[in-house]
């Protein structure tokens, strides 16, 4: 395990530390860790949801766990708003990597945690997909949360720190491409 996820999973209080103390908004991971957990949002790498499970089942399930009992209207509200309109319905394995990568943040951000844990949120995405992505943690960061986060790519993670718009954004919004090298 490398030490970026080494350190996710010890803010997520997985593994006990061998020393010191992981405080999430000054609550100790180890003492109280349901107190710890109800103040992060975590998105993986990958994500460990049923491929059977249709999409706003999931996101009810995922709010539950967190504590939060979302009516049908919040689901039904804000899954389009990240861009479900017609796959409500639908089975997850149905959907796109990116669409699932937008499910898997609106599930971490459901309970509106005051961090925010992201490994790789974008990897294996295409870069449109990538871009949409970025947007949205952008908000997200423009709404006060704090936002840990594991990438690959040095201009993304400046991007978001900075809320910058980068040469890439600029020519995806002008053609609606992606650079080729």
């Amino acid at each position: 395990m490398g030490r970026k996820t080494s350190t996710l999973c010890a803010l997520e209080g997985l593994p006990r530390p061998a020393s010191g103390i992981v405080k999430v908004d000054g609550v100790d991971c180890q003492a109280d860790p349901l107190a710890a957990k109800a103040r992060m949002g975590v998105q993986l790498q990958s994500s460990s949801f049923q491929g059977e499970l249709n999409i706003a089942w999931i996101a009810r399930w995922h709010a539950g766990l967190y504590g939060v009992k979302p009516g049908r209207e919040q689901i039904s509200e804000g899954l389009p708003a990240i861009g479900f309109r017609d796959e409500i319905g639908k089975r997850l394995k149905q959907l796109s990597g990116g669409q699932q990568q937008r499910l898997a943040l609106f599930i971490a951000t459901i309970h509106n945690p005051l961090v925010l844990l992201l490994d790789e949120p974008t990897a294996d995405l295409d870069s449109q997909s990538r871009r949409s992505l970025w947007r949205r943690i952008g908000k997200l960061r423009g709404h006060g949360r704090s936002i840990l986060l594991t990438t690959q790519s040095m201009e993304e993670a400046q991007a978001v720190a900075h809320g910058e718009v980068t040469l890439e954004d600029v020519f995806i919004g002008l053609t609606g491409s992606e650079i080729h090298d």
